[in-house]
Formats: structure tokens, sequence, C-alpha cells
């Protein structure tokens, strides 16, 4: 008899589990389909109900939840959805980082956006968004000098970024090198918003 209800048990075990990857694949499958189409909130309750399902099953979807949450203007949201995907998923930790880093910049969590952008950079020294984001956070936190340099550096590796330059003109701007600004402002210009522009 003991065996009997083990065996039924056990096959009751499996079937549920069976059925909870089914309808896992099937909220994540909606989410996608809406994220897609650009359904915001329509991705991000298939993404909820696929997590609430299996919370542990997998950090991209979390990373798409951010997105989304960041795309929304939720940044604590994202922040703590790209946190989570971190922690779960290492692979893919630039990904994830450089979502993080960006979703603290729009939030003014300053100097946790530098710390990401630094992690950012040594992960990939050859990043120029990374020294981007975190040039614009030294400006915003009043480091000029140090903006100088990250957006300095970002245009050496993509000398075809306007933002790089647009942010470099107005950190010359504030240390008053009006001339230095000039031609950041000039070059920008030229730069259009084509590839590699930063818009």
């Amino acid at each position: 008899m003991k065996k009997l209800f083990f065996f039924f048990f056990s096959m009751l075990l499996i079937t549920t589990s069976t059925a909870f990857a089914a309808e896992y694949d099937d909220y994540v499958r909606e989410g996608n389909i809406a994220f897609k189409e650009g359904r915001a909130d329509d991705a991000i309750a298939g993404y909820s109900k696929a997590i609430e399902l299996e919370p542990q099953k997998e950090g991209k979807i979390y990373n798409l939840r951010g997105v989304l949450y960041k795309q929304k203007g939720k940044f604590d949201l994202a922040i703590k959805d790209f946190t989570k995907a971190l922690a779960m998923d290492p692979e893919n930790s630039e990904m994830y980082l450089s979502n993080r880093a960006d979703a603290y910049g729009h939030a003014r969590v300053l100097e946790k956006a530098a710390k990401d952008f630094s992690a950012l950079i040594k992960m990939n020294p050859g990043n120029a968004d990374a020294y981007t984001g975190r040039g614009k956070a030294m400006f915003f936190l009043g480091r000029l000098q140090d903006a100088v340099k990250d957006l300095t550096k970002a245009i050496e590796i993509n000398p075809a970024s306007q933002e790089a330059y647009n942010f470099r003109a107005m950190t010359y701007e504030r240390l008053g090198k009006m001339s230095k600004a000039g031609e950041d402002r000039k070059k920008a210009g030229s730069l259009g918003s084509g590839p590699g522009s930063g818009h």
C-alpha cells in the first residue's frame, strides 16, 4: 500500500511539474509576442505570471521585464529585476549590468551608476558606451575632470559618438573652456544622428 501511495504521489508531482513548465512556457511566449508588438503592459503581465510560477528558472525573463519597466520609467522595479538577473545568470552579466547602470543613471542614483559602468569597463575596456555612461554620471556629480577623461576615452574608442561629443562640450562649458566646447559642438553637429551617434 505504501509503495502504491508513493508511486501515485510521485506521478502527481511529475504531472504537476510538467503542467507548470507548460504554463511557464506559454506565459513567456505571450510576453515575448507582446514585447515584439510593443504592448509593454501585456508583456510585463506575461513575464510576471511566468516568474510567479517558476521564480528561479531564468534570469533573462527578469531582464526582459526590467527593460520594459525601464521604458515605462519605473526605474526602481527595473533595477530590482536587473539585479535578480545578474544573480541568477552571471554568464550574461555584461548585458544585465549595462541595463542596470543605465537604469541607475535615469533614476539619478549616480554613484551606483558610475560603479556599474566601472565594472563594465573592467569587463570590457573597449566598451565606448560604458565610458560615455560613466562620463555622464561624473558630469552630473560635478566631477568635471573625470567626466572629460571618460568622454575623451569614449571618443577615442568610437569617434562617431555624437552623445560623447555633446556631453564633453557641456563639460568644457562648465569648466569655462569655451573654445574646446565650441569645437565639440561643431563635431557633434557634423555627426548628425546616424549610427554610432548615441541617439
